[in-house]
C-alpha cells in the first residue's frame, strides 16, 4: 500500500471526524475574518485542526477530540482586529469559543479543555491533557507560521477551503511542515510523562 493510499485513508478519517462541523453555516462565518497575517480564521482553525489531528494521531493520542478542539478553539462571532468583542479579547476568548461550540455541537470533556485553555501560558490555567497540549501548542505555531511565512496553508492540502472536500496532494509539504512540531512534542511528551 502506497503513502497516497494511507494520506487518502488519514483524510478520510479526519473528514468524517469533523463533517458535523464543517457543514455548520456558521463555521463559513470565520472565512474573511482576518486573524494572523493573511490568513483568516477559517484557515487558522483548519491549520490546527489537521496537524493536531495527525500529530495526535500518529503519537497513539486522542486525535478525533484534538481535531475537533482544534477546529472549534477560535470559534467566536466577531472581529476583534476591527474592535468588535470584548475586552482583552486574548484572554477572554477560549471561554467564548467554548460557549459558542456547546451551542451548536455536543462536546467531549477533553474538547471542552483544550478550546478553554488553549491560550496558555496567556491565561494562567494550562490544558489539563495531551491533547490540549497539543492544541495549545499547535495554535501557537501555526499563528507564528501564518505570520512570518507566506505560503499555502497545510490545511488547503488535506481540506478544501470552502468545499470540504477531500483534497489528497502528496504529503511532502506537510511532513516539511512537521519536523519542527514532532521535535517540540516529543519534548513536550518527555515532560508530560516524567
Amino acid at each position: 500500500m502506497g503513502s497516497g493510499s494511507k494520506l487518502d485513508r488519514c483524510t478520510h478519517e479526519y473528514m468524517g471526524t469533523v463533517e458535523d462541523i464543517l457543514s455548520h453555516p456558521d463555521l463559513r462565518l470565520l472565512e474573511g475574518m482576518s486573524n494572523h497575517g493573511s490568513t483568516d480564521l477559517m484557515e487558522h482553525s483548519l491549520n490546527v485542526s489537521t496537524t493536531s489531528f495527525r500529530l495526535c494521531r500518529g503519537m497513539g493520542l486522542d486525535h478525533r477530540s484534538a481535531a475537533r478542539a482544534g477546529l472549534l478553539h477560535d470559534l467566536y462571532m466577531y472581529d476583534w482586529r476591527k474592535g468588535e468583542g470584548p475586552p482583552l479579547h486574548g484572554l477572554r476568548h477560549g471561554r467564548i469559543a467554548l460557549e459558542e461550540s456547546r451551542k451548536r455541537f455536543s462536546l467531549s470533556g477533553k474538547e471542552e479543555d483544550a478550546i478553554l485553555h488553549h491560550m496558555w501560558p496567556l491565561t494562567p490555567v494550562p490544558p489539563t491533557s495531551p491533547e490540549g497540549l497539543v492544541v495549545c501548542l499547535l495554535d501557537k505555531y501555526q499563528a507564528l507560521r501564518e505570520i512570518l511565512i507566506v505560503e499555502k496553508p497545510i490545511s488547503e492540502e488535506v481540506v478544501g477551503k470552502t468545499s470540504g472536500s477531500p483534497s489528497p496532494g502528496n504529503g511532502n509539504s506537510f511532513r516539511n511542515h512537521m519536523k519542527d512540531v514532532l521535535i517540540i512534542a516529543s519534548r513536550f511528551k518527555a515532560l508530560l510523562t516524567g
